[in-house]
């Protein structure tokens, strides 16, 4: 049976969401899926991953927490207020993971699943690398678009899309090398929507 992937990232000041996150979508997700969590964890405590294993482990779900506190590649990017390195993490993935995986679904921390994910998993990405949805948000205020259009060259017009669900295509992502490449981008200039920005890009 294929395993429905989920990648989460986190630093110690968000780790609990990630168990909040895990329970949504086990409760939500046929008892018959197979889901495996990967966790880019930035600096969190040994207590709080036990923890966390202890989560998924009571919904018999897989969970393999990947440390990136030591990744100098984040030292350079930029932060503000709530937004951490770790909220880059997500740049970097398919990079990070194990090679049988080939897709995988993104979740921010900060939401909750309310349906099953087998329903975003089966999402044909008709040969693109990512799939997301549009950030309305953006899109519908003109001060923001305006924004865009400055910051990442983006047409007043365009599509905007928000980086708080993913589904991405690895084996895409890593032969189109986005991972440096956004992380590039990134670097070289301060983005008011952080990674964000630098994946619309």
């Amino acid at each position: 049976m294929e395993k429905i992937n989920i990648v989460l990232s986190a630093d110690n000041n968000y780790a609990q969401h990630v168990a909040v996150v895990i329970a949504s979508v086990m409760n939500n997700t046929q008892k018959n899926k197979q889901i495996r969590f990967f966790l880019l964890a930035d600096n969190i405590d040994v207590c709080k991953k036990a923890l966390l294993k202890q989560t998924a482990d009571s919904f018999n779900a897989e969970f393999e927490i990947i440390d990136l506190e030591e990744n100098r590649c984040f030292n350079n990017l930029y932060t503000s207020g709530h937004i951490s390195k770790a909220a880059y993490f997500r740049i970097l993935l398919a990079d990070l993971m194990p090679s049988d995986v080939h897709k995988v679904i993104y979740v921010d921390v900060d939401l909750i699943v309310l349906d099953d994910i087998e329903f975003l998993w089966n999402i044909d990405l008709q040969g693109k690398p990512l799939g997301a949805v549009a950030d309305y948000g953006i899109l519908a205020s003109s001060r923001l678009m305006r924004q865009k259009n400055e910051a990442i060259g983006l047409n007043l017009d365009g599509n905007y899309f928000n980086s708080g669900v993913l589904i991405i295509d690895v084996d895409l992502w890593r032969e189109y090398n986005y991972s440096s490449r956004v992380i590039k981008l990134a670097s070289t200039v301060h983005l008011p929507h952080h990674d964000q920005d630098a994946l619309n890009k």
